[in-house]
């Protein structure tokens, strides 16, 4: 079992739950991404395999693309592949892709 199965994540204080309101345009608007900010307590390893974060998620029928997401490690940019450790007291953030939009506005 690795620490970060041992170790309940928890938001960082003061950051929101839920995502940003990215409405992408199209007849019918893209979805929001999700924002997760974790706070290590102790150290913890962790392992990214996320997408869609150097290409944004295309809109349909003419609808524009989302868009795209982040990690982030203590304010720095992380690559959509990555793996190490957190010491107590680091902040891993995680901005997914907001969905494109469907048909022409």
């Amino acid at each position: 079992m690795s620490a970060a199965a041992e170790l309940p994540p928890r938001p960082a204080p003061g950051t929101p739950p839920v995502g940003w309101d990215n409405l992408i345009g199209g007849r019918h608007h893209g979805g929001d991404g999700v924002v997760r900010e974790l706070e290590a307590l102790e150290e913890m390893n962790y392992s990214l395999a996320t997408e869609r974060r150097r290409h944004a998620p295309p809109g349909a029928d003419g609808g524009e693309a989302g868009a795209p997401g982040r990690n982030l490690l203590n304010g720095d940019e992380l690559p959509p592949k990555a793996s190490g450790t957190l010491r107590s007291g680091d902040r891993l953030r995680i901005e997914t892709p907001g969905g494109g939009g469907f048909g022409l506005g």
